[in-house]
């Protein structure tokens, strides 16, 4: 629940602390007034909650302004902000798993290299010992023949 206080002066204001954006100066949340000038005549406007001018900033932000920075169009421009991160992200995530497979493979690849210079002969040991079961084989068929 917001705590409205209601100022006497000569333009109106309310405060409103759920809404009401903190001042920059630290004074706490600005003060929304509405302008009864000639230049601006009921032209709401934001301004330092430093009442009695003990030095806060002075900032002044006109509410149509701050309107018009939230138009549908800047939203739907935050939309596409947020639909291009969202891309981005995905895509981040497939480059992620991309490179884990691509070290994986480049892992394997060194582990293989690295066997074979562990042992070099192992390769003719196989085709050796092949070369021996198949000579014993077809040995042993033919004395079975005889």
């Amino acid at each position: 629940m917001g705590i409205a206080i209601q100022m006497s002066s000569a333009s109106s204001s309310v405060r409103n602390l759920e809404w009401a954006p903190k001042c920059p100066c630290g004074y706490g949340y600005m003060i929304l007034k509405t302008s009864r000038t000639a230049q601006n005549p009921g032209r709401r406007f934001w301004k330092c909650p430093d009442l009695h001018g003990e030095g806060g900033c002075g900032l002044l932000i006109w509410m149509d302004e701050v309107v018009n920075e939230y138009s549908p169009v800047r939203s739907m421009g935050r939309v596409q902000i947020e639909n291009r991160e969202d891309e981005m992200r995905t895509l981040l995530e497939e480059m992620k798993q991309d490179i884990k497979h691509e070290i994986k493979f480049l892992r394997e690849g060194v582990e293989a290299q690295s066997f074979q210079q562990q042992h070099p002969n192992y390769c003719s040991y196989i085709l050796m010992m092949f070369l021996l079961f198949v000579a014993y084989a077809w040995g042993s068929n033919l004395a079975t023949r005889t």
